[in-house]
């Protein structure tokens, strides 16, 4: 459980409470981010990028390929999947919190 001054952002009018959703997704080993620089958020962006771009061009030439198993495509189409929203979530994750701290 994090302590509780690490779950509040001071602004000028007082704390509000984080949410949780950017709460599980800031804090890394014990270390809250309170902000994510230009050059972090361009670099998740383009990892967001790649990732779906990667995984959407491999999906398609296994799926177009006929010597590849049932299986083989099941289980690439579950990883493509995970690792296609966990992308979708870092953009989202990263976005989010490059708003907010541009609202403060």
């Amino acid at each position: 459980m994090l302590p509780a001054r690490l779950l509040q952002v001071g602004s000028p009018r007082g704390s509000f409470p984080l949410r949780p959703i950017r709460n599980a997704a800031v804090c890394i080993a014990g270390h809250t981010l309170l902000g994510v620089s230009r050059r972090q958020s361009l670099l998740l962006y383009v990892f967001s990028l790649w990732t779906v771009w990667i995984w959407g061009t491999r999906i398609w030439n296994i799926w177009g390929d006929d010597d590849r198993t049932a299986a083989f495509k099941a289980v690439h189409t579950v990883l493509a999947a995970v690792s296609v929203l966990l992308a979708v979530a870092a953009w989202f994750v990263v976005r989010s919190i490059r708003r907010q701290r541009s609202a403060d």
